[in-house]
């Protein structure tokens, strides 16, 4: 599976735009245990090699055509237009 991490680039309410951060492969699995993978390992990992900041609250990640958003607590399906 793909997953593709997408970086709010304001942390404000309205405004700002997502970059494309990463396109990794990821094993099929659960969408909530991938998150949670992609989560632990772009805060406390290596981020795959690449030199971001940490994934925050408003960050969007693409599974298979689905966007998650992270939230305070935990991940929730959205349209946000990255």
């Amino acid at each position: 599976m793909e997953a593709k991490i997408y970086y709010k680039d304001e942390m404000f309410e309205d405004g700002g735009s997502y970059t494309l951060v990463a396109t990794l492969g990821v094993e099929e699995a659960e969408p909530v245990a991938v998150l949670e993978d992609l989560f632990e390992q772009f805060n406390v990992g290596d981020r795959g090699g690449l030199r971001v900041r940490s994934m925050s609250v408003r960050d969007v990640v693409e599974l298979n055509g689905v966007r998650y958003e992270c939230k305070p607590a935990g991940w929730e399906i959205t349209t946000t237009e990255v």
